[in-house]
C-alpha cells in the first residue's frame, strides 16, 4: 500500500510539473492591433532595403510582410527574376521562397525568436528578425508608425 502511495504521489508531482512546462511554453503575449512598418535606415551594399509590415488583430499577428526595395529602381527584389536565378543557383532558395517561409513561420509560432532560419538566406533571415523585433516592439506599446532604423551590417 506503501509503494502504491508514492507511486500515485510521484505520477501527480511529474503530471503537474510538465502541464507547468507546458504553460510556459506557450507564447502569452498579446499586442495591440494596428499596422506596424519598419524598414532599415540605408540599403545593403547590392542596393536593397529591408523593410517589414506587420497587422494585430485581436492581440495576433495577423498578417507579416516582409521584402527588399531597389534603392534605383523601386523594383521589388521578390519580383526580380535576374536575382531569383543567381540566389537559386547559389543557395537553392530564392527571395520570394524565404520570404514566405520566414512570413508564414512568424504568423505560425506568434514568437519572432521561434521562427527557423531559412539555409541559404541566413542574412535574409537576420534581416526579417530584426526588423520585425522592432515592429512587435511597437506592436506591444500600440505605436504603430512607420519606424525607421539604422542599417548596421
Amino acid at each position: 500500500m506503501r509503494k502504491f502511495f508514492i507511486l500515485t504521489l510521484s505520477l501527480m508531482i511529474t503530471l503537474s510539473l510538465l502541464a507547468e512546462c507546458s504553460n510556459r511554453s506557450k507564447n502569452t503575449m498579446t499586442y495591440k492591433s494596428g499596422t506596424y512598418e519598419v524598414s532599415y535606415d540605408k540599403p545593403n551594399k547590392n542596393g536593397w532595403l529591408g523593410q517589414v509590415k506587420i497587422k494585430i488583430g485581436d492581440g495576433k499577428i495577423a498578417n507579416v510582410e516582409f521584402n527588399y526595395i531597389n534603392a534605383a529602381t523601386g523594383k521589388l527584389i521578390t519580383d526580380d527574376e535576374t536575382h531569383a536565378k543567381l540566389m537559386y543557383a547559389a543557395t537553392k532558395t530564392t527571395p520570394a521562397k524565404a520570404s514566405k517561409q520566414l512570413t508564414d513561420g512568424l504568423i505560425k509560432t506568434q514568437d519572432i525568436t521561434k521562427v527557423d532560419t531559412v539555409t541559404g538566406a541566413t542574412t535574409t533571415t537576420w534581416d526579417f528578425k530584426t526588423l520585425s523585433a522592432v515592429a512587435l516592439d511597437n506592436a506591444k506599446n500600440g505605436t504603430p508608425t512607420v519606424k525607421v532604423i539604422p542599417y548596421s551590417k
